[in-house]
């Protein structure tokens, strides 16, 4: 029979080992957390900047962004254009052919003829194995596309709501925008755009400690008041 001090001490080594054991396990699964999420936002970035670069060569053929009507110093025109981004139909889809929606009873041709619109098309301008694909961040939400109006310049951005799904919204102007997003939902996102609970926050601030991520794709100057 083993002395009562051996087996005590065996005992010991055993909880030590499992112990450490626990710990490893616990902090390998965090790194490779963290690790994950950190991917995932690095996805995301350059996501972002690909599509930029896909909505900076519709404007060097088109002349404008897309919007709907036929102001494109309108604001709200910008997101209003949503749901020809998103659907995977490819004769709907702005970026993968020259299909020209008709929004609010007007076709959107940025100002140009259906012809000079289709002739100067020279897309696609996005590369995925499906469309909707190029606007889906790694979260499996989409990708909001918008304008802000500061008064002298438009600003159009494109915006990830983060791993949470919901918009830490820059400034207080676009809470108007997600009733719009919410009218040309897909039925193949479980989530749609929210605001978050939390107070308005600037994605842009050196502070900003929220999960959003957002790109400006230009600025434009307004044209003055006559």
């Amino acid at each position: 029979m083993e002395p009562q001090h051996q087996t005590g001490s065996a005992i010991f080594i055993y909880l030590a080992v499992f112990v450490v054991i626990s710990l490893v396990a616990s902090l390998n699964e965090f790194l490779i957390g963290d690790l994950a999420g950190r991917s995932d936002r690095a996805r995301v970035k350059s996501q972002l900047t690909s599509l930029k670069t896909a909505f900076l060569s519709y404007k060097g053929h088109l002349k404008n962004y897309p919007f709907a009507g036929k102001d494109p110093f309108d604001a709200s025109a910008y997101a209003r254009v949503w749901k020809h981004l998103y659907t995977d139909e490819t004769n709907g889809n702005i970026l993968f052919s020259t299909f020209v929606p008709t929004i609010d009873g007007e076709q959107c041709t940025l100002g140009l003829t259906a012809t000079q619109y289709k002739s100067r098309w020279k897309g696609p301008y996005l590369m995925c194995e499906t469309q909707v694909d190029s606007l889906v961040d790694a979260w499996g939400n989409p990708i909001a596309y918008y304008c802000l109006d500061d008064g002298r310049y438009l600003r159009i951005f494109l915006h990830s709501a983060g791993e949470d799904g919901k918009f830490d919204m820059a400034r207080p102007e676009l809470a108007a925008l997600t009733t719009e997003l919410e009218n040309y939902k897909v039925s193949r996102f479980s989530r749609m755009f929210q605001l978050s609970n939390q107070p308005m926050l600037n994605a842009d601030s050196s502070d900003y400690q929220g999960d959003d991520l957002r790109i400006q794709i230009d600025q434009i100057r307004k044209p003055r008041p006559t």
